[in-house]
């Protein structure tokens, strides 16, 4: 009976040496980081990867990866390429891998979390592998996706470009065949006016561009407003300017309040601290041609406009000179 106790004994002393694996290797860390990445575009890790075999025998590492909760799709998400593929290395030797990764043009965009397990293998080693670092990397997908979800058929101004939404909701230009002449970059984009030139928005900021898809005016502006004569009213801060019709800033922000252009003239009103100060008129150039010293101003028609002044109402030519008082128009008290 003690005979064979010590038989089973000694039978799961060796059982239990032979089967657990040794730790023949050191990780300088398991590691955690996020990444932002655009779909399609290979991104090199910069992560510590470098191993050491302590072991008196030769180890093998081997990456192994995973999307996490994607399963077998994950392997059609994201490619992960380590360089080597293994390595191999001898007792006391140290080495290193460098991972690339990639993730699939067709893969939307959003957070997810890639796996990285390096195992060691060997002759001492016993089953699948020694389980030796562990890399839980979150990556900030963006999407390239520029596929054509929509058209837009309007182009008032005949410069045969035409407004696409992408399949991630951005906006560029295709021609009449439908191929992408400017790519989807952009959060809105208006048409061509008769110039070539188009409205565009990005990181909440709108600029204007070229039919080659250029900058005539980068994104500075929070606001755009009526557009006539061709003049295009913008805001910068709490500030309004023009913007011409070839995207140029033709009257630097600095008003509270404007209006429209016509007959050459927009109705603006100046600061006056924190309320609105007094009106008047500037032409194309910015000059303010009418001084501002009317309570209230209105656009020019048919070459007149209605001022007041201390309660009374005028009509004014583009001179500024006053034509008649207003008595026939109705006022909101």
């Amino acid at each position: 009976m003690k005979t064979k106790t010590k038989l089973t004994l000694l039978l799961s002393v060796f059982a239990l040496l032979w089967f657990t694996p040794l730790a023949p290797v050191h990780a300088e860390a398991d590691y955690t980081q996020t990444f932002t990445i655009k779909t399609g575009v290979d991104k090199k890790l910069s992560i510590p990867s470098r191993f050491t075999n302590n072991s008196s025998y030769t180890v093998i590492y081997e990456p192994r990866t995973s999307l996490y909760g994607w399963g077998q799709a994950g392997k059609n998400m994201v490619s992960v390429t380590s360089d080597p593929e293994e390595l191999t290395l001898l007792p006391g030797d140290t080495g290193e891998f460098s991972f690339m990764v990639r993730f699939s043009p067709k893969v939307k965009s959003g957070t997810y979390q890639l796996n990285i397990n390096v195992y060691a293998t060997g002759d001492g080693i016993i089953g699948s592998g020694y389980l030796v670092a562990e890399y839980a990397l979150k990556f900030q997908v963006e999407s390239s996706d520029s596929s054509i979800k929509k058209v837009f058929s309007h182009d008032p101004y005949k410069q045969k470009l035409y407004v696409y939404q992408s399949g991630q909701g951005t906006y560029g230009y295709v021609n009449a065949s439908k191929k992408v002449v400017i790519p989807a970059k952009f959060q809105t984009a208006k048409a061509f006016n008769a110039r070539g030139i188009a409205q565009v928005s990005v990181n909440g900021k709108y600029g204007f561009i070229n039919k080659q898809g250029v900058y005539v005016t980068k994104p500075q502006f929070d606001e755009v407003g009526g557009q006539a004569d061709g003049m295009i009213a913008v805001k910068s801060g709490n500030n309004w300017g023009f913007v011409n019709e070839s995207g140029k800033i033709a009257v630097k922000p600095k008003y509270a309040i404007v209006g429209t252009y016509s007959n050459g003239l927009a109705d603006v009103y100046l600061h006056n601290g924190k309320k609105l100060g007094k009106g008047g008129y500037i032409n194309k150039q910015g000059k303010l041609v009418i001084p501002a010293v009317y309570d209230s101003v209105t656009n020019f028609s048919k070459g007149q406009a209605i001022v007041s002044k201390n309660g009374r109402y005028y009509y004014i030519n583009a001179k500024g000179k006053i034509i008649k008082e207003a008595t026939d128009i109705i006022r909101w008290e």
